[in-house]
């Protein structure tokens, strides 16, 4: 994972300048929240870092994009099939795909959570809940 000690030093600017350990901090560094598409690991570890510390809560982070890869692949898959074909494991070596080995841990979740969006909208669909499939794949619900 390349990129990661990059975003990993971005989190730790981010975790100081939230707590202002270090008063020398902001005479180098400057951290400002900013509404992009790109925030998912950075949000979730935000959450997390206070609870568990930030190298834990990075690692925790990783080591479940494969899981929700792969369970959104396999998902998909029996809502398609009505079961998991074998060849749907033919599937899951994209888990470790050149995003996730990069280490653009952003993208590779944001995949994640797509893949298993997208099988909650096949389930939905299947189940015949078309007004919860409509309001949940809504950009605008309500």
């Amino acid at each position: 994972m390349v990129d990661l000690p990059g975003h990993m030093g971005r989190y730790r600017v981010q975790q100081l300048w939230d707590t202002s350990q270090a008063p020398w901090f902001h005479d180098w560094y400057n951290f400002d929240w900013s509404l992009i598409g790109n925030l998912g690991v950075d949000l979730l570890v935000w959450l997390l870092e206070p609870l568990i510390g930030l190298e834990p809560a990075v690692k925790l982070i990783i080591l479940s994009i494969p899981m929700l890869t792969a369970v959104g692949l396999l998902w998909i898959a029996r809502e398609v099939h009505g079961r998991i074909p074998a060849t749907a494991l033919f599937a899951l070596p994209i888990v470790y795909s050149f995003p996730f080995h990069f280490g653009f841990a952003n993208f590779a979740l944001s995949m994640a959570l797509a893949l298993n969006a997208f099988a909650l909208w096949l389930r939905l669909g299947r189940q015949g809940r078309l007004v919860l499939r409509g309001w949940c794949s809504s950009p605008w619900p309500g």
